[in-house]
């Protein structure tokens, strides 16, 4: 049994303050084993909480003989069951840190040290503090008892299986590799230094960490005093055991993480960090110095130094095209001026056309680079931009695996690709549903709806966009998930996209036909820009599949203020303003008002329509040499007019056209016969 098994492994360990602890862990876990809930009433779940972790104990135990110096190798990496579960951890070592990942989150769930002077502790891992939310090897995210190193909390893969292997093992280095999804982290160690390195690739998107710290947990538990480690600015970290000297620490240095906050829990204490695309830093367990008058430690202070920013810039994978000789390109990081500058490190590859580039100019985002272009780019024109010998800020050259972005210029029909960057390349000749003091967008690809809102700046109201999937009366919520506004029949929306502004805030959140289930960034597929005082442009990015692909949708776009909750802005604009509103005129993107299933190629979204649009008025037919001619007025949201001519006022009448203009000439009337003609407008796509 676990029991039996772990009493042996720590039973077995050689004396030190790791297999102590190790004692402490199992009989922690151990106590109480027989509480029922009531007389032959089945084990308290509180009790199966702490009974499953009494395994963890074994950890510690093989953690006691590294401690010891009973390890033939200083530096490994490798596969084993440590914690006698059934599955394997992933372990690396060297002679001064030794650490555990679990598959579950790809988190380090237990970090020991081991100091100069043969001290050793345990930085990371809290096993004997009360289990509050799992019985398994997962984080707990509510009380933090048990918050685990590395754990990836946006994306939020914390709780996932992760994909674990040893990259490497030399003398006197070894590399791991974990990673879920679009995430991927490698952790290197190196002999004699007491730290791992952590390298972080997550696409581009903003991703955030989470590290719990235990320093030195044999003495907490009797003492747990923890002092902040904080050195007045944002290179290192952490939390020092003032008792001991036993410190966990990130050291971020130049490597492109953030602070981002602090957590508490029971012995436990812990800072999430932020980082975006590709960053790295490290994380210091062992014993350090007391801190100077300034905060500073003289472990950490050396560490801080090292130059973690070792990776190229990365261009994005598509090019925004601003106009016909203006194209704008993205790096994953800021790049220098002098060489981005530079027009003969760009070209355009794979077009129809020749085309070069004949300026550069680095932009006020020093990610950006607007690249000017001859001859213009006609419409449906694509390609590709390519780069070479762009530096970043710290003289890395610009990564060969990411030196190309595909460009695109649109036809001003769909499909219509959109890149989410606070950029304006929407079509407005053909995407723009509205235009006056605000503008609304709207188009699409395969994958993706784009949704595009200017003048507006979140931090004083958030946005809403409103979907029906289906069209049907008594389907779908009757008020929004944030409350605020009303929807009737038969426009109760199955979605809503909420954004507060802010970055990072977009939640796509769905009607389960009794609630609302709310979906936070990070964990749907959703992306977007959040306008702000200096942009205040608003783009987003919804994927179909989190609609559940849809054939046809209603939609709506309102904005309320944070303050009052008023709403104030509302689109289709025949909707009302004010307090608790009801929305119930929407885009009609659904049969038979858009000619086939969504999403639709090939159509102008300006068409998109509201109402049906009603016959042409005052119809006028003036006989030329003749030949009849028939004018009419134009008919609000008609883009096309269907031509009609029968022998009789009842018909049948024969389609003789279609036009997009306000008249039509009959170069075919029937010779001396009485001729009766029928106009209607046709809207929509």
């Amino acid at each position: 049994t676990a029991w039996t098994q772990t009493y042996s492994r720590v039973n077995s360990a050689p004396s030190n303050a790791l297999s102590e602890t190790a004692w402490y862990v199992m009989m922690t876990n151990l106590h109480e084993t027989a509480w029922h809930d009531y007389m032959g009433g089945p084990v308290s779940g509180w009790q199966h909480r702490y009974s499953s972790h009494i395994k963890n104990a074994a950890v510690y135990a093989e953690a006691a003989h590294w401690a010891a110096g009973e390890y033939l190798v200083d530096v490994n990496a490798y596969m084993s069951d440590i914690d006698i579960d059934g599955v394997d951890e992933l372990i690396i070592h060297n002679d001064r840190v030794f650490a555990v990942f679990e598959s579950i989150g790809g988190r380090a769930q237990y970090i020991f040290s081991k100091g100069p002077g043969a001290e050793v502790f345990s930085i990371v891992g809290s096993c004997n503090t009360y289990w509050n939310e799992t019985d398994g090897d997962y984080d707990e995210p509510s009380s933090n008892n048990h918050q685990a190193c590395f754990a990836d909390v946006s994306p939020h893969y914390r709780n996932d299986l992760y994909s674990i292997s040893v990259l490497s093992v030399t003398g006197t280095t070894a590399s791991i590799e974990l990673s879920y999804s679009e995430v991927t982290k490698v952790i290197e160690i190196e002999l004699g230094n007491p730290y791992l390195k952590a390298s972080y690739d997550i696409g581009p998107q903003d991703g955030y960490i989470k590290h719990g710290m235990t320093p030195d947990l044999l003495g907490l538990i009797w003492n747990a005093d923890m002092d902040r480690v904080w050195n007045g600015g944002t290179a290192y970290m952490g939390f020092r055991n003032p008792n001991s000297g036993a410190t966990g620490a990130l050291v971020l240095g130049n490597g492109g993480a953030y602070h981002n906050l602090e957590f508490s829990g029971t012995l436990l204490r812990g800072d999430e960090i932020r980082g975006y695309d590709r960053f790295a830093y490290l994380l210091y367990a062992g014993p350090t110095s007391a801190p100077n008058g300034s905060g500073e430690i003289a472990e950490l202070e050396a560490l801080e130094s090292i130059n973690l920013d070792d990776f190229g810039p990365r261009l994005n994978d598509q090019a925004a095209f601003i106009n016909a000789n203006t194209v704008e390109v993205t790096f994953n990081e800021a790049v220098d001026l002098t060489t981005s500058q530079i027009a003969g490190n760009w070209s355009l590859q794979n077009f129809t056309g020749s085309y070069s580039v004949t300026a550069a100019v680095r932009q006020g985002d020093w990610r950006k680079v607007r690249l000017t272009v001859s001859p213009n780019l006609p419409g449906g024109e694509s390609g590709e931009v390519v780069v070479s010998n762009v530096l970043d800020l710290n003289s890395n050259l610009v990564d060969p695996a990411y030196d190309t972005a595909t460009l695109a210029v649109s036809n001003g029909l769909t499909p219509h690709t959109i890149i989410i960057d606070g950029t304006k390349d929407f079509n407005r000749d053909t995407e723009c549903l509205y235009a006056g003091t605000d503008t609304l967008t709207i188009t699409w690809d395969a994958t993706y709806l784009y949704v595009g809102y200017w003048n507006k700046n979140l931090a004083t109201g958030d946005l809403f966009i409103d979907i029906d999937t289906n069209q049907l009366s008594g389907s779908g919520a009757a008020s929004g998930s944030w409350g605020r506004v009303n929807f009737a029949n038969p426009f109760r929306i199955e979605y809503q996209i909420a954004i507060e502004g802010g970055g990072n805030s977009m939640q796509i959140n769905y009607w389960t036909g009794a609630a609302w289930t709310y979906v936070q960034y990070g964990t749907h597929g959703g992306f977007s820009y959040e306008g702000w005082a200096t942009v205040p442009y608003t783009e987003v990015r919804i994927p179909w599949s989190d609609l559940g692909n849809p054939t046809g949708i209603a939609l709506a776009v309102h904005v309320t203020q944070e303050d009052n909750l008023i709403t104030d802005r509302v689109f289709p604009t025949v909707n009302p303003t004010g307090n608790n509103i009801t929305i119930s005129s929407f885009y009609r993107i659904y049969a038979p008002y858009a000619s086939g299933p969504l999403p639709l190629m090939g159509v102008e979204t300006q068409h998109i329509l509201v109402e049906n649009p009603v016959a042409p008025e005052e119809m006028v037919i003036t006989v030329e040499a003749g030949i009849p001619h028939l004018q009419w007025l134009e008919v609000e949201n008609a883009h096309t007019y269907s031509i009609y001519r029968a022998e009789a006022a009842a018909g049948p009448f024969l389609l003789l056209g279609t036009t997009e203009d306000l008249e039509y000439f009959d170069l075919n009337p029937p010779a001396g016969e009485i001729a009766f003609y029928e106009v209607t407008a046709t809207g929509g796509i």
